[in-house]
């Protein structure tokens, strides 16, 4: 749900809190962790559902978890030790990924997109997008310098049989063409296109006060901190139980869309 950027910044901050869990000066294992917390998204790259990576039909069932979907499907993630460091790592981070995007499903989209803010399907997706895209420009200022380099020189390991090694190096290279600027996003190019507009013009929205006065609106003051901060929280604990060896013990939130959990409830 969050952009790649946004998924890039939540990793940092697990790590900020648990710097334990990336060994110390290993570039490649750090490259790894970032390159898979972002990774989810490459059905964007190759025109896949997004059940072929995120495990998560949308509208979910009541008690849906792609994170339990996905180890079932694919029972030997849960456990790599005979992988190594780096390939357990980028599963940490695909793990972390889809947990903030199924908490943004209960805290964010769920209370504040679903009904409330638009009558027709397409302005509530536009909407959504352009909350999606301000976040994302506010996270920017928080992504490390170094963060391009060390996705550079993340490991070529390939952990997942459901993704291919060409769609894998193909969106290490969107990634880094996304850490470029704002202005030539990938990102925001593809949530145009979905309107038929130019990445320029688009853009020109997230520029457009009234535009954005309406989603400041819509969304409490504080929720998006509060969501970066539940994110981190959770995912750390999730990362460090699958580092453990613990995934399966770890109590995963399970969706229900009725039951929607907005931060100002």
């Amino acid at each position: 749900m969050p952009t790649p950027v946004t998924h890039l910044v939540i990793a940092k901050h697990i790590l900020d809190a648990h710097p334990e869990l990336v060994p110390q000066g290993d570039d490649p294992a750090l490259g790894a962790f970032l390159l898979g917390s972002t990774l989810a998204d490459v059905r964007v790259l190759t025109g896949e559902p997004r059940a072929a990576t995120h495990f998560l039909r949308l509208p979910p069932q009541r008690g849906d978890s792609g994170i339990r979907a996905m180890l079932g499907a694919h029972p030997h993630l849960a456990d790599l030790d005979g992988a190594g460091t780096r390939a357990r790592l980028m599963v940490a981070g695909y793990l972390a990924h889809l947990l903030a995007d199924e908490i943004w499903l209960r805290r964010i989209y769920w209370p504040y997109f679903r009904h409330a803010i638009a009558r027709h399907d397409w302005e509530r997706l536009l909407w959504h997008d352009l909350l999606r895209s301000l976040v994302d420009q506010e996270d920017r200022a928080a992504v490390p310098s170094d963060f391009r380099r060390v996705l550079e020189s993340a490991p070529g390991v390939n952990p997942f049989p459901f993704i291919s090694e060409q769609a894998l190096d193909g969106w290490r290279q969107l990634l880094l063409r996304e850490l470029e600027s704002p202005d030539s996003s990938p990102t925001f190019a593809h949530f145009a296109s979905r309107y038929q507009l130019s990445a320029e013009e688009f853009v020109a929205l997230l520029r457009s006060s009234e535009h954005m006065d309406r989603i400041r609106r819509a969304v409490p003051q504080g929720a998006m901190g509060r969501y970066h901060a539940e994110a981190a929280g959770v995912g750390a604990g999730l990362v460090a139980a699958y580092l453990a060896g613990r995934v399966r013990e770890f109590p995963l939130p399970l969706l229900d869309p009725d039951n929607p959990e907005p931060y100002d409830g």
